[in-house]
């Protein structure tokens, strides 16, 4: 072979490879464990990292409550009272009830109220 061809072909075969090479590189950023992953992956932190945020939120806000409960005599009472429905000596408890709403409201005499009466039209 001439040296010529050889020129020529060491030149064919190394444009080639940088060539396959140009167009790899682009494809295997874009495949799905390329760049699109790695998008996908920053998203995901940025939520995580969010709701780690709310999560901490919420564990400081429930420290404050365990100190008030340890602290407070008040805040103890509190609880008692609205969560556990208990009394303190001497209290009477007074509960309201709500009405049903299916059933029709009872009037002064225990009868059921049925809004105006009908009556007969007059001949």
């Amino acid at each position: 072979m001439s040296p010529v061809w050889q020129r020529w072909g060491f030149r064919v075969v190394t444009a080639s490879v940088i060539v396959s090479a140009l167009a790899y590189i682009p494809y295997r950023v874009t495949r799905s464990d390329g760049y699109t992953r790695y998008v996908s992956l920053q998203r995901e932190l940025a939520e995580t990292e969010r709701d780690n945020e709310t999560v901490r939120a919420e564990n400081r806000a429930l420290r404050r409550e365990i100190q008030s409960l340890r602290d407070e005599l008040y805040a103890v009472a509190k609880v008692a009272r609205d969560e556990l429905g208990m009394l303190a000596p001497g209290e009477v408890a007074i509960q309201f009830h709500r009405r049903d709403a299916t059933r029709p409201s009872r009037g002064a005499f225990g009868a059921a109220d049925r809004g105006p009466r009908a009556t007969e039209p007059k001949p």
